[in-house]
């Protein structure tokens, strides 16, 4: 058994059994409350201990920001001293710097897990472990990108036969795509470390400027400049978790919301976030032609935090790759599932194994479901069989969150953690997210039935495994459009999640349901969670969020809690099948 710890921002614990199979994973946020939780991932850690016997494992510590564990005046001498370039710390002396860092920085697994042997992974090569190995392909292209990790900002790969070998690499500041995303995320008024799904969804409203195209790379060229450049990624990632109150931060988002009235003054948000995506797009693609000698019909496999971007991935496939897999976690919360495989294939070697689900946090009993719902004042009733009690309620209009069975690992709820509703609606994307204190420029994405998911969506050949963890967009068809316009983007792409009863039998049941009353196998579905905090984990969790979401029915396990201040339905409800 092997045990992988993350621990800067997204910090994450995964348990692997001897074979590669994860038997859990979760992120620090989902017990700590805190999004993006940083650091050492102590709660996540007592929950394993307390939960798995993991004595005689072995603890691989996935990745190591090496900066940020200098103070920020050295940060910044190194930083002009060698424009970031540090090819003298990586690799060569990565395992013992980490050693170093790891017992300065207080608090490790050897608190809660004494006598553990311990390793380390680098950032990217854990980023690639964690596409390639659970892809099921034993021949792919791998390719890796996010803001910097061990220096690197992407790192292109070929596995073959369980082996990783690395074809290219570049660093962040000649590579600093991720930065980049970061810094128009904050000129345009949102979080940098948190909203950047909320540009690419914005990025589809816009239109292609030549002008704003220039003095957009002209001004990215200028901040990387070692002469006149602003080190803005210090100031926004100072700490971990960088964030309000921090005074360098704090400057960073006033010098970047001041350029968008100066510099960018002339052009709407929109053609903003559709700059900076066409800038992500050209030079990823760029990156992938200059490396990867073959793409016709080649696998391909994605991990890093810019592959969150669905836009950029669907680019990525309908280059020519044959089929293509993203990492469900591609964030750095993936590093503690990544570091733990990689270590497995050096030391017993390790074959390619298809990834059946993500479902691998915490899972908790009726007791605990029954002691939530009742100390908040409501009261619940009990199905045998609650999913068609579910696929009615959607049927008639209402809103549902759904809290069943294992937390979702990554950052997408797949139906376990889930808020669901119809799809014939295409307000909801406004009044729901209002009730969320949510802002979306992306419509939620849409959980499709698998036998369903052809008549719905084009070009998903050779993109069926990872659509099952939402982390690609698709076009879809005249049909879906029509009859799910609210899980239909303004460019005609939707984010599917497709369902399959091998997986998840409760989600596939309620849409099984769902299609014999409508004759449509498609709900939307978002992530159990108010704006800006965590998707939901404990039972305590979700009865607080649906309560403040004031959500219309919570379906918690088995049992149905209806809001006793349940209002008419909002928008119109489905109409259902036509009787023969």
């Amino acid at each position: 058994m092997l045990v992988g710890f993350h621990r800067s921002h997204e910090a994450s614990v995964a348990v692997l059994d001897d074979r590669g199979r994860p038997t859990f994973a979760a992120s620090e946020e989902r017990f700590s409350r805190i999004k993006m939780q940083g650091g050492w991932p102590q709660i996540t850690a007592r929950h394993v201990a307390a939960h798995y016997d993991v004595s005689g494992a072995r603890a691989v510590h996935g990745g190591l920001p090496l900066l940020q564990r200098f103070p920020r005046e050295a940060q910044l001498a190194l930083y002009n001293a060698t424009h970031g370039k540090l090819q003298d710390v990586h690799p060569k002396r990565f395992r013992k710097l980490a050693d170093v860092a790891f017992g300065r920085a207080g608090g490790s697994e050897s608190e809660v897990f004494p006598g553990l042997e311990r390793t380390h992974v680098d950032h990217h090569t854990c980023h690639a472990a964690s596409a390639y190995y659970p892809s099921g392909f034993d021949e792919a292209e791998v390719v890796t990108v996010d803001g910097v990790g061990d220096t690197y900002s992407a790192r292109v790969f070929h596995g073959k036969g369980g082996a990783l070998i690395p074809r290219a690499q570049r660093f962040h500041t000649a590579f600093p795509l991720g930065h980049n995303y970061e810094y128009m995320t904050a000129l345009l008024g949102f979080h940098p470390h948190r909203h950047a799904g909320k540009v690419t969804g914005l990025s589809a409203h816009g239109s292609r400027d030549e002008r704003l195209l220039r003095v957009l790379e002209t001004w990215l060229e200028r901040v990387w400049s070692s002469r006149e450049g602003r080190p803005y990624f210090f100031m926004l990632h100072s700490q971990h978790g960088s964030t309000e109150g921090d005074a360098a931060f704090d400057q960073a988002i006033r010098e970047l919301r001041e350029l968008r009235q100066t510099l960018f003054g002339d052009w709407s948000n929109m053609d903003l976030a559709w700059a900076i995506q066409y800038l992500l797009e050209r030079e990823v693609t760029k990156l992938i032609e200059t490396t990867i000698p073959r793409i016709d019909g080649q696998p391909i496999c994605l991990a890093g935090g810019v592959f969150a971007n669905v836009k950029l991935n669907k680019l990525v496939k309908e280059m020519g790759f044959g089929q293509i897999f993203v990492q469900p976690a591609m964030g750095d919360g993936g590093l503690a599932f990544g570091a733990p495989l990689y270590e497995l294939a050096q030391r017993d070697g390790l074959s390619p194994y298809r990834l059946e689900s993500v479902y691998l946090g915490p899972e908790y009993g009726e007791d605990e479901m029954l002691l939530a719902i009742r100390d908040s004042g409501l009261e619940p009733r009990r199905y045998d069989e609650v999913e068609p009690v579910i696929a009615k309620l959607l049927a008639q209009g209402r809103v549902v969150a759904r809290f069943n069975g294992r937390m979702e690992f990554g950052p997408r709820s797949l139906g376990n953690r889930s808020i669901l509703y119809h799809c014939r609606d295409a307000s909801v994307n406004d009044w729901l997210n209002k009730r969320l204190d949510r802002t979306e420029f992306m419509p939620f994405a849409p959980a499709t039935i698998e036998d369903a998911a052809a008549d719905s969506f084009e070009g998903l050949s050779g993109a069926e495994h990872t659509a099952e963890f939402m982390t690609i967009t698709s076009d879809c068809t005249e049909r879906f459009r029509r009859e799910c316009p609210a899980a239909v983007h303004v460019d005609g792409t939707a984010r599917p999640q497709i369902v399959r009863a091998e997986t998840n039998p409760s989600f596939h049941r309620v849409l099984d349901e769902y299609r014999a009353l409508t004759g449509v196998g498609t709900v939307v579905n978002t992530s159990f969670n108010m704006h800006e905090e965590p998707i939901v984990c404990t039972p305590d969790d979700a009865v607080r969020s649906f309560v403040r979401g004031h959500l219309d029915y919570l379906a918690i396990g088995p049992f149905i809690v209806e809001n006793p201040k349940l209002g008419p339905v909002v928008g119109a409800p489905p109409p259902l099948r036509s009787e023969p």
